[in-house]
């Protein structure tokens, strides 16, 4: 989820880390929905490797249907590369994939590691660790008990500290000192 562009690393993903997660877990499947510049050689590249049919790239869909595709999810990658001048902002996308019970994987970069806590809501790689990002994904789609937990506990930690609720409180503190 997110623009095709090069910081966003799903050229990286798809031609590095994928093939390898689905020599390991056959029926696995790799969703990208987005658009961007990148789109023509990501799809080249699901196409070079022998992947159509296991990586789908989906152009922007309606909130129904992606919170019907997070639903269907087992867990969310965040492949981010680090990009000079091109940085990541808070990682909402990471929270949106929490708030609907899925654990995160993604590149330990500023930004994203505002939004994902390593071994609570999810797990943080060093960029372009191809082992590190395989081994993860792996282990928590090789046992669902553990996913399951840490996707509960991702929910838990976007109500605690991302609600409505909680973001109103904190600006209206903000608003008080200045008053």
């Amino acid at each position: 989820m997110g623009r095709l562009v090069e910081r966003k690393g799903f050229h990286w993903f798809v031609g590095k880390v994928f093939p390898e997660v689905l020599a390991r877990r056959k029926n696995s499947i790799y969703l990208i929905v987005g658009e961007g510049q990148l789109r023509s050689r990501i799809q080249k590249d699901i196409e070079k490797n022998d992947l159509v049919g296991k990586i789908f790239l989906l152009r922007e869909v309606k909130d129904k249907t992606l919170k019907m595709l997070y639903n269907a999810s087992d867990l969310f990658v965040m492949p981010n590369i680090p990009v000079e001048g091109d940085i990541e902002g808070l990682g909402f996308v990471a929270l949106e994939a929490n708030s609907a019970a899925l654990p995160v994987v993604a590149s330990r970069l500023e930004g994203i590691t505002a939004a994902v806590q390593d071994g609570k809501n999810g797990f943080l790689i060093e960029p372009y660790d191809i082992q590190g990002f395989i081994k993860v994904i792996i282990a928590l789609l090789e046992d669902d008990r553990a996913k399951e937990k840490m996707g509960r506990g991702a929910r838990e930690y976007v109500l605690e500290n991302y609600s409505c609720e909680k973001i109103t409180r904190l600006y209206l503190a903000e608003f008080r000192k200045v008053v």
